[in-house]
């Protein structure tokens, strides 16, 4: 298995310019050329468009939980019932969000959120989310979400980005 994180344009003069995908396939080709046994190749990528889009898409998404699951998530984030405000402060809480259990309805509904984001907001016939669009538009698959899976100061400071 070989495992991509993150590819960005660094250089400033080639913002725009894409060279992801012709990077992606020459280093699989020369991976698969001195490992013959590798077969599986898999990308973490950061959504770093997810958090504005939740800003804007929360209120809907809180209408689609049931009683049961509003009310699980409201006594979590401490107000019943919850608001899309009080979603957002919570998830202002990384500390917060990094313990969360697999069990939490907070982690549940964000995570649902963000398989929402990934596989059905789309702009025309294209998913939303550019990172998504690079690697879906390469033959990539989503596989999984991995709950917050970047709590560096970098990967906490671009989850807020816009």
């Amino acid at each position: 298995v070989a495992i991509f994180y993150s590819i960005s344009n660094t250089q400033g003069g080639l913002k725009g310019v894409s060279f992801g995908d012709s990077l992606i396939k020459r280093v699989v080709e020369t991976l698969r050329g001195e490992f013959p046994k590798l077969k599986t190749f898999a990308t973490l990528s950061p959504m770093p468009a997810l958090r504005p889009w939740l800003t804007k898409h929360v209120e809907t998404l809180l209408g689609q939980l049931n009683e049961k699951e509003r009310s699980a998530l409201g006594r979590e984030i401490g107000f019943e019932p919850p608001t899309a405000s009080h979603v957002m402060a919570a998830i202002e809480q990384p500390q917060l969000l990094e313990v969360l259990s697999v069990k939490s309805p907070l982690r549940q509904f964000l995570t649902r959120a963000a398989a929402h984001y990934l596989g059905q907001s789309k702009q025309g016939d294209q998913v939303l989310d550019p990172v998504a669009r690079f690697h879906l538009g390469n033959g990539a698959r989503i596989e999984r979400i991995n709950w917050f899976a970047d709590p560096s100061p970098k990967g906490i400071k671009q989850s807020r980005s816009e």
